[in-house]
């Protein structure tokens, strides 16, 4: 049996993020909002800084450990909705209201997706959108 330092809080955070991550794929804000949804279910017991650490602790785990990675959860949702007709730059545009920006910050600056990102926003000033 392997021992660790974790706090039992941090452990339990740590159960449902790897649970969560192996059923869906994720963003390192989408991950903290499930994570802060279990605390307040769960360990309400535990004192709000205490679970804010683990919190924290665990997403910094699991970017370390490759399980979140944003900028590939990025590419990987706009690669879908391009396969299923849709706009590759819409979804990220619209949910982060700063326009292109929002999109580039996710991404590594050379990706495909900055140049998708220019070129619809080219179009959509093209066409008067």
């Amino acid at each position: 049996m392997m021992t660790t330092d974790r706090s039992r809080a941090e452990q339990r955070l740590m159960n449902k993020a790897v649970h969560y991550l192996g059923r869906y794929s994720a963003s390192r804000q989408r991950l903290r909002e499930v994570l802060q949804r279990f605390a307040m279910r769960k360990l309400e017991a535990h004192e709000e800084a205490e679970v804010a650490r683990a919190i924290d602790a665990v997403l910094d785990d699991c970017i370390r450990l490759g399980y979140v990675d944003d900028a590939a959860f990025a590419l990987s949702r706009a690669r879908n909705k391009r396969r299923n007709g849709g706009s590759a730059v819409a979804p990220f545009v619209a949910g982060t209201g700063q326009g292109k920006r929002g999109i580039i910050d996710i991404a590594e600056p050379d990706t495909v997706i900055e140049n998708g990102v220019d070129r619809a926003c080219d179009f959509g000033l093209f066409m008067g959108l």
